[in-house]
């Protein structure tokens, strides 16, 4: 339904993750973010414009594991996987009347984390032991959020992913 109104490429969305990292390779991480955008609402019958402009919010939260597949010290490309569960608040306010709740749903997907450790010479660790390890991540993932088959908003899509993760 969202790619009627913001098409299907480029909507951003902000989040900021964090976990802990047993032997360096099994992590619980958990995330939240957040999505705003304005569009202009279209008729149901001829999908022309309406003039109508409206606000969605989006709040994705997730939990799950990963995997962090670090077999050497300092390894340049480290391969990830991740799995959990979703939890996205959304609110659509259209100038008269707001539409709010909650939907549920599972993620899955993976990526590579290259290391930026070589561009730092000191002997301390990267930014001068800050950072044990920061990595470039590029991750790509499917996200099932549509309350497991509930009728209404399906969330449902495919999410890429470009950060940074700095190690502790």
């Amino acid at each position: 339904n969202i790619e009627s109104f913001y098409g299907q490429c480029c909507n951003l969305i902000f989040d900021l993750e964090g976990g802990y990292y047993f032997q360096n390779r099994y992590g619980i991480v958990a995330s939240a973010g957040i999505f705003s955008q304005h569009g202009t609402a279209v008729g149901l019958a001829s999908g022309a414009s309406s003039g109508e402009q409206f606000v969605l919010t989006l709040i994705p939260m997730t939990v799950g594991g990963a995997f962090h597949g670090e077999f050497v010290p300092h390894q340049i490309v480290v391969p990830v996987v991740k799995a959990g569960l979703d939890t996205v608040y959304f609110r659509e306010n259209d100038g008269g009347s707001i539409v709010k709740g909650v939907k549920y749903g599972l993620h899955g997907g993976g990526g590579v984390q290259l290391s930026l450790n070589k561009l730092d010479d000191n002997e301390e660790g990267f930014t001068g032991g800050l950072f044990k390890d920061v990595y470039l991540t590029l991750e790509a993932e499917y996200r099932w959020i549509n309350s497991f088959g509930a009728s209404g908003l399906d969330l449902s899509g495919p999410v890429y992913s470009a950060g940074l993760l700095m190690e502790f």
